[in-house]
């Protein structure tokens, strides 16, 4: 792996948000009060539904630093991780975009736990 996509790799993970566990309880993040909604100083993205059976909200960039945003939501059941999904990337300051995921791509399922990434790409 080349030094470039360690790099991305890296904020990816440095970024990460974990929204809920199995129980629903939200966990502390260290970049908002608000677990359904968070607030980097590049970007913005908020949740108007968050559970087992699927992720609404949008994204936004708020800089025009050459990065993209996007989120990640990787979903598990019974402790596995079953399906990872993506929104759409939104570059350039200003810019949204709205996303709609499910957990599954063919069959879709109730997920019983979920992890949300914030996703910089170039």
């Amino acid at each position: 792996m080349n030094a470039w996509k360690r790099a991305v790799r890296g904020m990816a993970l440095a970024s990460a948000l974990v929204i809920a566990t199995g129980a629903g309880t939200a966990a502390a993040s260290p970049v908002a009060e608000n677990a359904e909604s968070a607030k980097r100083p590049s970007a913005v993205y908020h949740f108007n539904q968050l559970n087992g059976y699927g992720a609404r909200g949008w994204v936004k960039d708020n800089a025009n630093d050459g990065w993209c945003v996007q989120v990640m939501v990787r979903w598990y059941k019974n402790g596995q991780l079953r399906d990872s999904d993506l929104s759409a990337r939104v570059c350039g300051k200003g810019r949204w975009t709205g996303f709609s995921l499910t957990p599954g791509d063919r069959y879709h399922f109730k997920a019983s736990a979920w992890k949300v990434y914030l996703r910089y790409t170039r």
